[in-house]
């Protein structure tokens, strides 16, 4: 059994470590390790301006909504459609990019 686990862990390591194999290859290919390294940088920069920018406009769209529920307690309140649909994208939006 545990001859059978060394050989999985031998099999799968280096997918589990992600871009870590390639550390151990020649100096000429050192320059992919370092563009993978530059394009996570770049996706995870902007996954996070992306997160940023709809939790600004969610932000945006709910606040007046919240404030006017707040104020006019006991009244009937109408929401407009195209608040809604701005409100439920941006929701979708922020969940997807995290």
């Amino acid at each position: 059994m545990a001859q059978f686990s060394m050989e999985i862990m031998r099999l799968t390591g280096p997918v589990l470590r992600g871009n870590q194999h390639l550390m151990g290859i020649d100096t000429e290919d050192r320059t992919l390790n370092e563009v993978a390294k530059i394009n996570s940088g770049l996706s995870y920069g902007s996954l996070l301006i992306g997160q940023t920018m709809a939790a600004l406009f969610l932000f945006w769209m709910a606040f007046p909504i919240f404030s006017w529920l707040v104020t006019h307690l006991g009244e009937r309140q109408n929401l407009i459609f195209g608040d809604q649909i701005a409100i439920a994208l941006s929701t979708l939006l922020l969940h997807c990019l995290y």
